[in-house]
């Protein structure tokens, strides 16, 4: 019935010029409890997602699925 923690995340990148080198920040919501975790890289691409989504597994716990809209990076 419905979701549940750690079931399914979306996640995104969003450019912000104003953090120079660092301007790619990728970001993963668990779409039940709303707890979000964000992080800054120097680029988007695979090894970039890939920290990413290490520092948020170790923070918030291990999805069963993760959603979303982004380009080749994100594609396993």
């Amino acid at each position: 019935r419905g979701l549940q923690s750690l079931q399914l995340w979306q996640t995104d990148v969003t450019h912000y010029s104003e953090f120079g080198n660092l301007r790619y920040i990728h970001s993963s919501i668990d779409t039940f409890s709303g707890a979000l975790f964000a992080s800054c890289h120097t680029g988007e691409k695979a090894r970039d997602v890939r920290k990413h989504l290490m520092r948020a597994f170790a923070t918030l716990g291990t999805p069963a699925q993760i959603k979303t809209d982004n380009g080749s990076a994100y594609v396993s």
